[in-house]
């Protein structure tokens, strides 16, 4: 109907109107994704394509992932479910084929996919600091500034975005005037914006994938001068974070606890006092649960705030742990004299759900440690790690492991494994509230669960296979991206979401089949 020159640019603006919805909407990818296929479909020439899929055994060992979730069903009693996740998990089936089945694309047009990425990645951060900064008593949690999708998967996008910009920085020439000052714009912008949202697994993921490139670089690099500075890159970046956390452990602990047979009775009102001796929870290194007076901790709250200290802050935390924890933070006595001694910004913390007088002004990386080790201290002290990203997961592996432990060899069935894991909740004993209870956030472990011993290995197999056999490892964006979605897969499950399957099964195939290597090099 139309020539091949035509069904090219429909592909191709299809690709880029893919792009431009990932940090968007799962509407218009899956749009875009209708576009492909209804081109792919129309253009026709099967024979060409057929031959490409042919020779392409890498995307045949790929679409092992696919026949295994199809296999699946045999082992699953929630039909329902099972093909509900099927249709998530579609574009495992649909990009790999339609884009290694076409008619690989030049550099410049890799690029320009890129570019249009970036710049919507652009419209999308901009958009949501704007719309914060105006409403921002609008937000409960600074990550809800991602606006559009999931804040994680933001920031694995803007991760691809900044590695792929350092990428056209380095290794190849500029096509306008101001094109590198652009790029070094938005790089230092989504480094400063995930700081801004606070969003750590994102800037792990930063540190972790410069760390490898930096190694990288020290290994194949023949340029001493080079290989110097990779040298001294990689341990400053050690040193930095060694040292920053070594000082939070060290600022976090004090050097003695409080000498709690001496402590005070009675307040200077008379009140007698609640002391938790049992208790070793602290804040900046001070016992938390001591020196309480509830009587007066209400009387005076409720003279300097309309919020009920019975309800909760803007984190959904009772708000009278949270004055517990902040007047702790700043060792005061969790009485009348103490809640006086706080000032009005002091008390908008408090409401506001900082239980720590250092997130009173931002947040810094230093913080975000502190967050972590406390979060640490408090589950490994019988604590419980509702409502703490860190430890939560400790709880999401844990009861996973059960899982997996009672189904090793033949795995539970894709449909089965959220029934699965509320059926293990009950179970085990978990310290986890019912709204807390989640799956495993780790994809390799959610595949094993659902897939048995031999399906997880072939799963596993049928994701980094291919690289070897269409040597991947010689193309910079095909493995800085892979490098983000494992360590994605790692601490979530990047492929249960449409938006994590369509950002994994686009990248993986525009950047292992979309190109040539020696495209990538011209």
């Amino acid at each position: 109907m139309f020539s091949a020159k035509i069904h090219d640019k429909i592909y191709l603006i299809s690709l880029l109107l893919l792009v431009a919805s990932l940090p968007f909407s799962v509407y218009l990818t899956s749009v875009s994704q209708f576009l492909l296929l209804t081109n792919w479909v129309i253009e026709a020439n099967f024979k060409y394509k057929f031959e490409k899929f042919k020779k392409n055994k890498s995307l045949w060992v790929f679409l092992i992932l696919v026949l295994i979730l199809l296999l699946s069903l045999f082992n699953t009693s929630d039909y329902a479910y099972a093909i509900k996740d099927l249709q998530i998990k579609l574009p495992l089936l649909a990009l790999p084929v339609i884009i290694a089945t076409s008619r690989t694309l030049s550099f410049r047009k890799i690029k320009l996919i890129m570019l249009v990425f970036t710049s919507a990645l652009l419209i999308n951060t901009l958009i949501g600091v704007v719309y914060y900064s105006v409403n921002t008593s609008e937000f409960e949690n600074i990550r809800d500034m991602s606006l559009f999708i999931s804040h994680i998967r933001l920031s694995l996008m803007i991760n691809l975005s900044i590695f792929s910009l350092l990428y056209f920085l380095y290794y190849k020439k500029t096509d306008f005037k101001f094109e590198k000052f652009i790029y070094i714009f938005a790089i230092l912008w989504f480094i400063v914006y995930l700081l801004w949202l606070q969003a750590f697994t994102g800037i792990t993921v930063f540190v972790v994938v410069l760390f490898l490139l930096i190694i990288y670089k020290l290994i194949v690099s023949k340029n001493k001068k080079v290989k110097y500075i990779s040298l001294a890159s990689l341990l400053a970046i050690l040193f930095s974070l060694v040292i920053s956390f070594g000082v939070a452990l060290n600022n976090f602990y004090p050097d003695t606890y409080p000498n709690i047979e001496n402590l005070p009775k009675y307040t200077k009102l008379g009140n007698p006092y609640y002391h938790d001796y049992s208790s070793k929870l602290i804040e900046n290194g001070n016992l938390i649960y001591i020196n309480i007076s509830e009587i007066e901790l209400r009387q005076v709250w409720a003279e300097k705030s309309s919020l009920s200290i019975d309800s909760l802050d803007a984190k959904n935390q009772p708000v009278i742990h949270t004055i517990i924890r902040y007047l702790s933070s700043l060792n005061l006595t969790k009485d009348a004299e103490g809640l006086n001694s706080l000032n009005p910004d002091d008390i908008r913390a408090i409401e506001d759900g900082k239980a720590n007088v250092r997130f009173k002004k931002g947040f810094t990386i230093d913080d975000r440690f502190y967050q972590i080790i406390w979060q640490l201290d408090v589950y490994f002290k019988g604590g419980n790690p509702s409502g703490h990203s860190v430890t939560q997961r400790l709880e999401y592996l844990k009861t996973g492991f059960y899982i997996l432990g009672n189904n090793f060899f033949t795995g539970v069935g894709i449909g089965d494994v959220d029934q699965e894991y509320k059926e293990a909740y009950r179970k085990m004993p978990t310290p986890l509230k019912e709204e807390f209870q989640h799956r495993a956030h780790n994809q390799f472990l959610t595949f094993f669960i659902a897939f048995g011993a031999i399906g997880g290995i072939l799963a596993m197999a049928a994701i980094f296979y291919p690289v070897i056999m269409s040597e991947g490892y010689k193309k910079y964006l095909f493995m800085v991206f892979l490098a983000i979605a494992v360590l994605s897969m790692l601490a979530d499950d990047t492929l249960e979401t449409a938006a994590g399957v369509t950002f994994f099964a686009f990248f993986y195939s525009l950047f292992l089949w979309g190109f040539k290597i020696k495209t990538d090099e011209s």
